[in-house]
């Protein structure tokens, strides 16, 4: 990583997402930035969101989920740090990891599609109980796998054997269908 929090754009020829990767260890026993990086994130993030669009996408990727049907449950820290700016912005998608699972979330109202894609070795832990953040969840080993154009952002949810768990497309006008 060229740092704790960065800008790229992908891919680097005609870039079709502006990617915003943020250091989202806020709140853990052993939080990874101090009180000064964190406002200086926050400050970075806040100006990023403000520039003009120069790609049709937007994403901002961390390690830690804001919602989650997961077994640490929903990350209030985060929520407020974030949750704002996404909806003001306009953010298409939060890609995340760190619960043992594969989630899609969808929010009515809420311009951003949460992906978390933390299948990927660890033993996966069940959903915690009561909580249904949805419209996909499972807790099982797999990867997740992108398709970008200029006018639909694919995401496919796989298992370790190569099937096909839950797919959805989302074009620019915001629209998410199910695929699969």
């Amino acid at each position: 990583m060229p740092a704790k929090w960065y800008r790229m754009e992908h891919p680097q020829v005609n870039p079709l997402m502006t990617v915003l990767v943020l250091d989202s260890n806020y709140k853990n026993r052993v939080a990874s930035l101090t009180q000064d990086e964190k406002q200086a994130q926050d400050k970075w993030l806040r100006a990023e969101l403000a520039k003009p669009r120069t790609t049709p996408w937007l994403v901002v990727m961390g390690h830690h989920p804001l919602y989650t049907n997961g077994v640490h449950g929903d990350s209030k820290t985060l929520i407020a740090a974030w949750d704002k700016l996404f909806r003001e912005h306009e953010v298409d998608f939060y890609f995340c990891g760190h619960d043992h699972d594969m989630q899609h979330m969808e929010f009515e109202g809420h311009p951003t599609s949460f992906v978390l894609s933390g299948g990927g070795g660890a033993r996966v832990r069940e959903f915690k109980n009561g909580v249904v953040h949805g419209p996909f969840g499972q807790a099982i080993h797999g990867f997740t796998h992108l398709e970008v154009t200029q006018d639909r952002f694919v995401v496919r949810h796989i298992d370790a054997n190569r099937k096909l768990l839950h797919a959805f497309e989302k074009d620019r006008s915001s629209k998410v269908t199910i695929v699969s």
